[in-house]
Order: C-alpha cells, then structure tokens, then sequence
C-alpha cells in the first residue's frame, strides 16, 4: 500500500464513521433528551423539597453564595466545609508538587506512576474493597442484573489490583515478598478481600528492614487527611439521616411516598457504613504507623469510633420510643432505649474535632447539601436546553446542506448527467434523515418503526422492515452500535 493509497482508506474509514455518527444523531439525541428529561423532573421534585424544608430567608442566603462564588466575587467554595485542616486532595496536591521538585533537581524517576499516585491508587483499591463489603452485606442474594454488576465490579477491582502489583514490584517488592506467607486471597470471589499490603499493613520488622522510611511518610500524612475527610462526610450524612427520619415520620403519606423515603434513607446508611469504616481504617493504619500516643498527640480530638458514637445530635430512635408510649400505656414498665433530654450527652464527632458548636457543623452539612442539590438541578436543567437546541441545530445543519446539494445539481446542468444524479441523492438522503429525525424524536421510546414501505425522502422500506434513512438494515445497526459506542465514550469521558 502506497503513501496515496493510505491516505484514501483513512479518509474512507473516517468518512464512514462520520457518516454512521450523523446517521445515529436521531436516536442518541432522542435517548439523552429522554434522560434529560426525567432527571430535570427528578432533580426539580427533590429540589423544591429540600427548599420547602428551609426557610426562604436561609434558602436566599446560601443562594447568593453559591451566585457570588460563580461569579468570581468571593473565593469562598459553597460546596465545600469551611473547616481546617489538610484534606486528601490538599495532601494529594502538596505531594506531587515535591515530586515535581525533586525530578527538576534531576532525582532518578523510577516509573512513570509516580510515587504519590501508586500510594494513591492502593488507598482508592482499599476504598473501592470495603464499598463493595458494605454493597453486598446490605444486599444478600438479587435479580440477575445486580450479580452480573457485581461480577462486572469485581473483575474491574482485579484488574486494579494486577496493575497495582506490578507497580509494587518497582516500589515495595517486600510487600509482595510478604503476600507470599499469607493466605491465597486471588479467588475472583473474595477480591474485595485482598490484601492491598500498604506500608501499613506490614509488619513493622520488614518496613524497618526495607528501608520504608519515605513511604510511612506519605501514607500517614494520606490517612491523617482521611480522618478530617471521613468524619466530616460521617457528620453531614449523619444530620441527613435525622432529617430523612423526620421528614418520614411527619411527611411520608402512602406507599409511594414511604418508598421513596426508605430508599433515600437506605443510600444514606449505604454512605455512613462507607464512611465509618473508612475511618477506621484510618485510625487502626495510623495506630500502627505512629503509635496511639503520638497520634492522640499530633491529632487532637480524634478518637477510635465505636458503633455507638455513630449517632447524630437528634437521633429519631428518642422520638419514635416517645410515641410508642403514647400509643401504648402498658410499655411504661419497660426502660427507655435511650436517655431523657436533661441526660443526654452528644458524642465526640460533634464537639471534640474542627468545629465550635454541633449547630454550626450541622448548618455546614445543611448549606452543602442544598448548593450540591441546586447544582443538580441546574446541571440538568442546562443539559435539557442544550440537547434541545441540538435537536434543531442538527435539522437547520441538514437542511443546509440539502440546499446545497440541490443547487450543486441545478448548477450542473451542462455536466455529464451523473454529476446531478449523484448530487440529488445526496440531497434526497438529508431529506431523508430530517423526516426519519423528526419521526424518531415524536415517537414514543419503544415504537420508533414507520409504516411498512412507507416512503422517507423519496427512498421506501421493504415489507416488515424499518426505514433506515437510506441505508441498509447491517448498516443501520452499525449505525446503532456506533451510536451506542459513542455515549458510552462521552460518559467514560465525563
């Protein structure tokens, strides 16, 4: 193959892909037009009822921070705690810029992973094993799709995991010296119990003897941010949750709605179990990498979490034993589960860490959630306007070029007649994709079949087939595979 003859197959083969993405915009537009849709209606229910739950003085005042931060009046994040402290993106941050100093000061890189992102990585890996330990303690059993999805996430944690072994070979080759004593944990089935076998989960021997100085370094400044991180996603879903109880107990009405607030109340404890333990793994690595004296020394305020400190500063459970009484006189023998108010004490992750009052952490949790929720919202909102303008923009685009096809033909009247044959298909096929667009786009998702052999652009279908815009029935279903491969790309992307 020739230097011309490799240049022509390359501009044939993107010219066909082009060809199929213009071909599938009717189905992909209308799919996202779909999505954008019931997202807005979603989006917008839980908006206004996360407003209707505030007062419009509170509503109006988080508003306009969120407006002046986007306007570039203050430097102050909305969506972020105004707490101190190191966060893992902060850590993150600060490390690779020292790495970043050291390589121009011409220290020898290793691999092109650098040394904060392979810790990283085993931290993410650690995450993803106890998320996916919680997902399925909570769901035991399922339909079909839910255990295909679980084997889908644990062949991804796998891979994970191989490529982080071979990382470990570069940076930590006695760790997998030390994976060689322990238990085979490589069955596909307990991924998620896999060791990850970070400088903290060594014994402290074999880190002295490997010369892991400089690692223990990194993670325990690594797991020092997330225990800020971790409590304080602990703190603001632990105020969500005495919210989504309230508003149960006094608003839920039937089964719809019932359903509904035990769903959401379910994805909540799904997200505290996630950050409950993340602290803990925190806490028991640093224990190990510093010492508990040390620890309590240099982090004040912080302490092992247990079960019960895991309550917000109006756990529902007070008020649910409360109305029971009332319903039922014949429990006064029984004790209370939980003490009276003039008793009650609130538990250290309110008043011991980073903040000045439970009131004021529990306004932070608040003003984040509703800016994220109007975020949501908006985000959608703007999505369904753009998908609607792309919808028109692609018709006027077609239909531009239908114009000029057909004055392409009228101006070669004097031309060989294939000339004008050929620029009159070209003109009938966008015709052709216009009206099968709009038939698409007003068809219900399910039904999008015209009549049998029902002419589009001058072009007809054969009997019991789809109408494929000019194209055959193999081609179109490239179409709709490509068209499926391209959202599957911009979602990766996003």
């Amino acid at each position: 193959m020739g230097p011309g003859h490799r240049r022509d197959t390359i501009d044939d083969h993107q010219g066909a892909r082009n060809w199929r993405k213009i071909c599938g915009l009717g189905f992909l537009l209308r799919k996202r037009e779909t999505e954008a849709r019931r997202q807005v209606e979603v989006q917008t229910f839980e908006y206004e009822r996360f407003c209707r739950s505030q007062s419009p003085a509170r509503v109006e005042v988080w508003r306009r921070r969120v407006v002046e931060w986007e306007s570039g009046i203050t430097k102050v994040n909305p969506y972020s705690l105004s707490e101190q402290g190191e966060t893992e993106e902060d850590v993150r941050l600060r490390l690779a810029i020292q790495e970043a100093e050291r390589s121009l000061k011409g220290e020898p890189i290793l691999h092109e992973v650098a040394p904060s992102a392979f810790l990283l990585m085993g931290l993410e890996i650690e995450d993803q094993q106890r998320r996916m330990a919680i997902s399925l303690a909570e769901k035991d059993g399922g339909s079909v799709q839910y255990k295909t999805e679980v084997v889908e996430k644990r062949a991804k944690l796998g891979r994970l995991i191989a490529r982080f072994r071979s990382l470990q070979q570069i940076y930590t080759p006695a760790a997998l010296a030390y994976l060689t004593t322990l238990p085979n944990y490589s069955n596909v089935d307990t991924v998620e119990k896999i060791p990850v076998l970070l400088p903290s989960g060594l014994p402290e021997a074999l880190r002295i003897q490997s010369l892991m100085g400089d690692w223990v370094i990194r993670e325990v400044e690594y797991r020092r941010a997330q225990l800020r991180t971790s409590l304080r996603g602990l703190r603001s879903h632990l105020f969500i949750r005495a919210g989504l109880n309230i508003e149960r107990s006094t608003q839920a009405r039937g089964q719809k709605d019932s359903t509904r607030s035990r769903q959401d109340l379910a994805r909540n404890e799904e997200d505290i179990a996630a950050f409950k333990s993340k602290y803990r793994a925190a806490w028991n690595a640093l224990l190990v990498l510093v010492g508990e004296e040390k620890l309590r020394e240099e982090m004040p305020g912080y302490q092992a979490l247990h079960d019960h400190d895991v309550r917000s500063h109006e756990d529902q459970d007070s008020y649910c034993v409360v109305s029971s009484r009332k319903i039922r006189p014949a429990l006064d023998s029984r004790p209370l589960l939980v003490e009276g108010e003039s008793r009650r004490a609130l538990s250290w992750i309110w008043t011991g860490v980073d903040v000045t009052g439970d009131s004021k952490a529990m306004q932070e949790a608040l003003r984040i959630e509703w800016s994220k929720c109007w975020a949501r919202k908006r985000r959608w909102d703007e999505e369904l306007a753009l998908v609607v303008e792309e919808k028109r923009r692609v018709v006027e685009s077609l239909r531009f070029e239908q114009r000029k096809w057909l004055r392409r033909a009228a101006d070669e009247v004097n031309e060989p007649e294939g000339y004008a044959a050929y620029a009159l298909r070209q003109a009938a096929l966008r015709e052709g994709l216009v009206e099968r667009f709009e038939t698409v786009w007003k068809t219900p998702i399910r039904t999008c079949k015209r009549q049998k052999g029902g002419p589009v652009g001058g072009l007809t279908a054969p009997e019991n087939e789809e109408v494929h815009m000019g194209v055959s029935d193999s081609e179109f279903e490239d179409v709709r595979a490509a068209n499926v491969d391209e959202e599957d790309d911009d979602e990766d992307e996003d």
